[in-house]
């Protein structure tokens, strides 16, 4: 989860910072990513996103005027496919249902995600490995 919680530092979104890591079952890491922009377009915090430019709270319930990139996808795209079977997935935040979906059709085993303060863990998990 640490790595996790370092990574979300990188994040280019004006409202969340997220990091993800996937760690395959031998405990190494496989993929990191963090909620940023599409490829070559200007990130949240350069003003590309419109979501980003209105306070928090604020946009669209279904965030169709939101351009990040989750953490949680990043990282699972990162990492190798051959390796997502039986995985981990740290999120320093609660991830989202397309997320959770992302994750689940990988093959990723189960998610870790970090509640409200450092001490509250939770996980959900998908299937046996």
């Amino acid at each position: 989860m640490g790595v996790a919680k370092s990574i979300s530092g990188l994040a280019r979104c004006t409202h969340r910072n997220v990091g993800a890591v996937v760690v395959s079952s031998e405990g190494r890491i496989l993929g990191h990513g963090y909620a940023k922009g599409p490829y070559g377009q200007p990130t949240c915090i350069q003003g590309g996103c419109p979501r980003g430019k209105l306070p928090a709270g604020q946009g669209k319930s279904d965030y169709s005027d939101c351009i990040t990139v989750h953490a949680e996808v990043g990282a699972i795209v990162m990492a190798s496919p051959q390796f997502w079977h039986a995985a981990t997935l740290y999120v320093n935040s609660e991830p989202c249902f397309m997320c959770y979906r992302v994750a689940e059709g990988s093959g990723i085993y189960r998610v870790v995600w970090q509640g409200g303060n450092e001490w509250d863990m939770y996980e959900r998990h998908f299937f046996k490995p």
